[in-house]
């Protein structure tokens, strides 16, 4: 494996790991989801 990929990051808060998708992490998504879906 190579050193050189940064493990993904929440484009969100910048701090937790990105899940799925590899752009936001779990409780990000969650939260904008909640915010979408009514």
């Amino acid at each position: 494996m190579s050193e050189d990929t940064p493990t993904p990051t929440c484009s969100k808060c910048g701090t937790a790991t990105a899940g799925p998708g590899g752009i936001l992490c779990p409780d990000c998504r969650t939260a904008i989801e909640a915010l979408i879906v009514k």
